[in-house]
C-alpha cells in the first residue's frame, strides 16, 4: 500500500465526506470507508472528516468491526466528531476497528472534541491504528496526533476517554508547529476538563517530530 499525500491528484473527484451523519444513535458495523478527500478549504467543514463527519447535536455514535483507510483531510480527522452541550451526554464508541494510512494536519485517524457545556465519553476498544500520518500541509504547519486527537475544548465541558486493548504501530507525526506537544495520541484540554485511561495497549515503531 502506498502512502497517501496532500499533493495527490488522483482523488480530486472523490467525496469530501463519505458519510455525513445527522441523525442520532447511529451504529456503523462491518463496513470499509476509504479514499475520502476533504480538500475544500473554502467550504465550512470542507477540509475535515474525509471518512465520517457527524452533526454537533448528535449524541450517540458507534463504529465497530470496520476499516477506515486511505483518507485525506486537509485539516483534521478521517473521523471528525464534535459534540455540543445541551443535547444530553455524548457517547462515542469505536470497537474492533482498523485505522490505516490516513493523513491530516492533525488528528489524522480521529479528531473529537467537546464544545461549551458538553459532556462526552469516548471508548476505544480492540482497535488498530497503523501507518497514519500527521504532517504539514504545504506551507501550513501541522500539529500532531497521527492516530487521534481528543480534546475538552469548550467552556464547562468534560471529555472522558478510555483506550483499551488497542495497538498503535508505525504512525508518524511529522508536523512542525511549535508550542505543541507532539504525540501519536493527543489528549488535551483548553477550556474544559479531560480525563483519560489507557490500559492494555501497545505503542511501537512510531516517529514523532520534536
Amino acid at each position: 500500500m502506498s502512502a497517501v499525500d496532500f499533493g495527490t491528484t488522483d482523488k480530486d473527484d472523490n467525496s469530501i465526506h463519505i458519510i455525513n451523519i445527522a441523525s442520532n444513535n447511529v451504529i456503523l458495523d462491518g463496513i470499509t470507508i476509504s479514499n475520502g478527500y476533504a480538500s475544500d478549504l473554502s467550504a465550512s467543514f470542507g477540509a475535515v472528516g474525509a471518512a465520517i463527519i457527524k452533526s454537533f447535536s448528535m449524541t450517540e455514535l458507534t463504529i465497530k468491526n470496520s476499516t477506515i483507510k486511505n483518507n485525506i483531510s486537509f485539516t483534521a480527522g478521517a473521523i471528525y466528531a464534535g459534540f455540543n452541550g445541551g443535547n444530553g451526554d455524548g457517547t462515542f464508541i469505536i470497537e474492533n476497528t482498523i485505522f490505516d494510512n490516513n493523513l491530516a494536519a492533525f488528528g489524522s485517524g480521529i479528531y473529537s472534541f467537546s464544545n461549551n457545556n458538553a459532556s462526552v465519553t469516548t471508548n476505544t476498544i480492540n482497535c488498530l491504528f497503523t501507518n497514519n500520518v500527521s504532517k504539514d500541509r504545504f506551507s501550513t504547519q501541522g500539529l500532531g496526533g497521527s492516530a487521534m486527537w481528543l480534546k475538552a475544548f469548550g467552556i464547562a465541558s468534560t471529555y472522558d476517554t478510555n483506550i483499551t486493548n488497542c495497538t498503535f504501530a508505525n504512525n508518524q507525526d511529522n508536523a512542525t508547529a511549535t508550542g505543541v506537544d507532539k504525540a501519536v495520541v493527543g489528549l488535551g484540554q483548553s477550556n474544559g476538563v479531560m480525563s483519560s485511561t489507557v490500559s492494555n495497549s501497545i505503542f511501537y515503531l512510531s516517529l514523532i517530530h520534536i
